[in-house]
């Protein structure tokens, strides 16, 4: 019994003893363990562990004390940005206020919008504030409004491109005795037009240089043609006195003006010009008008006298010059008290001069009309050297100016309808002698006249009967072209539209018994031939 009992227990004793050596042995192995951590000489898997545990603390703590200063830098940063910012703002602001320009942004209803800079006020010469009329700010009239509020209300519709519709805004505007120049820039809010930025400039001392400029350019031409323009200047005299003494004649009076107009365009007499337009633009012609001209002519000598003093009287003396050695020679044969034919053909002889004395400065006038229209033109004068008489030709020659006028602005065409033609178009002026004749022509490579165009003018305008206008050939069509006040011309300006030119031109080479000849071809070019009698 007592042997069976053993034989139980005898195990179950044996593995508890088994289990509490094991015990005992992993207790003395972290003991060593411990004591080696300790120590720092144990190289196992648990001081690697602790190892990287240590290096995560230290690059943790290196990490926080990186952003720690960076933090630290970046509110110093944004401290010192907003200083910057401050102070930009400050500098800006002062520069706006005190610059020679101004802006200001102007709503659709043309008030002026808050946020304009100081120097508008100085600029406009009154005090701004928002919600000023635009106009008022300006100093445009009631009655001037109009286009103003023509040109905001295309650009607010902006239906059409925005160059378009800003090139319709008057953009100079005389304030205080300044130029001001304003331009604006369409500023938009989700595509849609927000507003209008005006920037405003005094641009008096640049319009002072310019017209000093120009008025250079004018005497240096005239210097240059000296004789010619005393020509002009004793031709203006001449025309405003015969003017004043036709004032019940309109016709023959607004002819006379703007031959007179023509004239002072082909020297850049602008002051002049502006005066005949001016004058032409009235209902009637009287002696108030015809003074204004003069005074415009005045006012011109006047201010180039002190370069060149030329005299003006009204009505003019009757002066004929003439060279030392043509007087030598007529003094001579005078001399001998014997008046053969050979003196009266050396007096003949002192009046002629060549055509380039007496033409003016048709070349300058074709530069001029060429830039201003945008037709890019090569002009040629043959026969300059063809000796003329001054007081038979000079009624022709102070009329020409209205041939090239009309050939530039509705022969020559505009360069998208040149078709194959080159870019350049071509006017020549011919002068050449004939038997019996001078013959002056103006040849242009243009459209021709379109016959069907005048025709319909001049049946609106009552010049000719619908039925008659049947029964006439092409030349006759053509020749419809010199009816006083027909023009062919949509707009009226100071080159053409008031379809007085080539009447006058007409009534100028009739009054010394010459005429006029048109030959004209459809897109290839037209020839106004005048044929002058030679004098006797």
């Amino acid at each position: 019994m007592s042997h069976t009992i053993y034989s139980i227990i005898d195990p179950t004793n044996t593995a508890w003893e088994r289990r509490a050596n094991a015990a005992e042995r992993t207790v003395g192995i972290l003991k060593t363990k411990v004591r080696h951590l300790q120590n720092g000489t144990d190289s196992g898997a648990v001081q690697k562990q602790i190892a990287r545990m240590r290096a995560k603390q230290e690059a943790a703590k290196a990490k926080r004390a990186i952003m720690e200063v960076r933090a630290q830098e970046l509110q110093k940063h944004a401290q010192g940005l907003e200083v910057e910012v401050a102070d930009r703002t400050r500098s800006l602001k002062n520069i706006l206020d005190n610059v020679t320009f101004g802006f200001l942004i102007a709503d659709a209803d043309l008030t002026i919008r808050e946020g304009f800079t100081a120097s508008c006020s100085a600029l406009l010469g009154r005090n701004i504030s928002p919600g000023d009329s635009l106009q008022t700010a300006l100093g445009v009239s009631d009655a001037d409004a109009w286009e103003l509020e023509i040109a905001f209300e295309a650009v607010f519709d902006d239906i059409m491109p925005e160059e378009v519709t800003l090139d319709q805004f008057p953009s100079r505007f005389e304030i205080a005795g300044r130029t001001l120049q304003v331009e604006g820039r369409v500023l938009r809010k989700d595509g849609r037009v927000d507003g209008i930025l005006l920037s405003v400039s005094d641009i008096s001392a640049l319009e002072t240089a310019r017209r000093d400029n120009e008025r250079n350019a004018v005497v240096i031409g005239i210097l240059r043609q000296r004789s010619a323009f005393e020509a002009f200047v004793q031709d203006a005299a001449d025309l405003l006195h015969a003017a004043s003494s036709q004032v019940a004649d309109q016709v023959t009076v607004r002819r006379l003006i703007h031959t007179i107009k023509g004239n002072a365009g082909a020297f850049g007499v602008s002051g002049v010009v502006l005066a005949c337009d001016g004058v032409e633009s009235e209902p009637a012609i009287g002696a108030p008008e015809i003074q204004r001209v003069h005074d415009s002519v005045h006012a011109f000598l006047n201010g180039i006298r002190d370069i060149v003093d030329i005299s003006y009287q009204t009505p003019p003396e009757n002066k004929v010059l003439v060279s030392t050695e043509a007087l030598g020679t007529l003094y001579d044969q005078l001399v001998d008290n014997n008046v053969p034919p050979a003196i009266l053909k050396t007096a003949r002889s002192m009046m002629l001069r060549p055509v380039s004395e007496v033409l003016g400065p048709v070349d300058t006038l074709v530069e001029r009309l060429s830039e201003k229209l945008e037709k890019p033109v090569s002009f040629v004068v043959h026969g300059g050297n063809t000796l003329v008489d001054p007081r038979q030709i000079r009624p022709v020659f102070r009329n020409l100016a209205h041939l090239i006028r009309n050939s530039l602005a509705h022969g020559i065409e505009d360069l998208e309808h040149r078709g194959d033609k080159p870019e350049v178009a071509s006017i020549e002026l011919r002068i050449t002698t004939h038997q019996d004749e001078t013959w002056i022509e103006v040849v242009d490579d243009g459209q021709g006249i379109n016959s069907d165009l005048v025709v319909q003018r001049a049946i609106a305008m009552g010049f000719v009967d619908a039925d008659k206008v049947r029964t006439f050939s092409e030349h006759q069509r053509q020749e419809l072209v010199f009816e006083d006040g027909l023009s062919i011309a949509q707009v009226t300006t100071t080159i053409s539209g008031r379809g007085v030119g080539m009447s006058a031109m007409k009534a100028a080479v009739e009054s010394i018994g010459g005429r006029i000849e048109i030959e004209s071809e459809r897109h290839v070019g037209t020839t106004m031939r005048l044929r002058i009698p030679k004098a006797a």
